[in-house]
């Protein structure tokens, strides 16, 4: 039988979870062999494989990673080129946890042209609608939250649920936001204007330093309906800092893992009763386009009741995994809602209607839907990662044969 042999790594992500996840020890259709000689601080070239026979009837495959190739020179081996060239190995660009444009696909190309290779290329997002031919798209955060979020605490019962109804709760929900994106601004706009943030754990750093003429210019052209005055007013307060600055973003990003989860993040979730989760794409799901789902919602949902600004239909996603919502809490009809900005007024809605609750009711409402949490909680830490990783590349596979 034809086996899959992945060909180095230079993303590391998958090279990182093949290793701690012990990945494919109980199977002969796939296999991993290590690269060696990659220049890591420069990122200047990539040296060799470790020695495999490509004489063998299997399919290789070559992953680099899109910002890699994008930003830098590369230097292949000579051996690997010849093996591209001829079509013995496969090149598998990785854009890393990211969707993928036509402009960026053209790109690569250019620059894959450079080495005088004509070939064709399989290209990994994490786009989970509408693919393009030679897209195989896989839902990487699910992997990298049900990778990463259990480690964060031995005793998950101990730390988090045995006490979890009588807990006092300091705040009603928690929004955190380190990046700048139209929907964030809008209801966070909202939250300040209705003075929710009293009653709130809520964050807006704008790491990637977006100038505030072009967050203006970027709500005018997300609705007809947003107020000015609002936004801007919203602009000039900017960052606005809860429980770490960009620095420190960037800091925990490197060093804590990267789906920014740890203690003090898990404790702020028990000290409030849901999160309002801000998805960075809001494409709509079930429909033909290409829409993803992000951190920001899958290192929550083991731990909180959500509601998510994010694509309509990302509701009945999560369902779709195992996942429960909760409806006890929410009116989740927004769900259904097409348009961005009814949405997320709608959104906006349920969270005031929730800081006004009397807090007897409302803790009796979240104490009842603890039993919910536990669930979702299990589900995320019982994810076959395993599974997930071979059917991708076994799609991979497909595209490239």
């Amino acid at each position: 039988m034809k086996k899959i042999i992945i060909c180095g790594d230079t993303g590391g992500f998958y090279s990182r979870l093949i290793y701690k996840k012990k990945l494919f020890s109980n199977t002969e259709e796939i296999k991993y062999v290590k690269m060696v000689g990659f220049d890591l601080s420069n990122r200047t070239e990539i040296i060799k494989l470790e020695e495999f026979d490509v004489s063998e009837d299997n399919l290789y495959l070559f992953l680099l990673s899109f910002d890699l190739i994008l930003n830098n020179d590369i230097v292949f081996d000579e051996e690997i080129l010849k093996e591209l060239s001829r079509g013995k190995i496969k090149l598998v660009i990785d854009r890393g946890g990211e969707l993928i444009s036509e402009f960026g696909v053209s790109s690569i190309i250019q620059k894959i042209s450079k080495y005088n290779l004509d070939i064709d290329i399989v290209f990994i997002t994490m786009n989970l609608g509408k693919k393009a031919p030679k897209e195989a798209g896989f839902d990487q955060q699910l992997v990298e939250c049900a990778w990463h979020v259990p480690e964060v605490l031995d005793d998950v019962e101990d730390f988090y649920f045995k006490d979890l109804s009588e807990y006092k709760k300091t705040h009603r929900f928690i929004c955190l936001n380190a990046t700048f994106s139209p929907q964030r601004l809008l209801i966070i706009s909202k939250i300040l204007d209705g003075e929710l943030d009293k009653k709130s754990m809520i964050s807006m750093v704008n790491k990637t330093n977006v100038s505030d003429d072009k967050m203006l210019l970027y709500l005018k052209g997300f609705s007809k309906s947003i107020d000015e005055k609002s936004i801007s007013r919203t602009i000039s307060k900017l960052p606005i800092i809860f429980d770490m600055s960009r620095d420190d973003f960037d800091d925990a990003s490197k060093f804590i893992n990267s789906t920014l989860v740890n203690k003090d993040y898990i404790l702020n979730l028990k000290k409030s009763y849901f999160s309002l989760v801000t998805e960075s794409d809001i494409s709509p799901f079930f429909k033909n386009n290409s829409h993803k789902i992000t951190q920001s919602t899958y290192k929550t949902i083991s731990f909180h009741p959500f509601i998510i600004v994010g694509g309509c239909g990302i509701l009945k996603y999560l369902r779709s995994l195992g996942f429960k919502t909760f409806p006890e809490m929410f009116d989740e009809s927004y769900d259904d809602i097409e348009d961005n900005y009814e949405r997320i007024d709608f959104i906006y809605k349920e969270v005031k209607k929730l800081c006004d609750m009397d807090d007897e009711e409302l803790h009796k409402i979240y104490v009842s839907i603890i039993p919910k949490i536990r669930h979702n909680c299990k589900i995320l830490h019982n994810i076959d990662i395993e599974k997930i990783i071979i059917k991708l590349f076994k799609d991979i596979a497909r595209k490239v044969e």
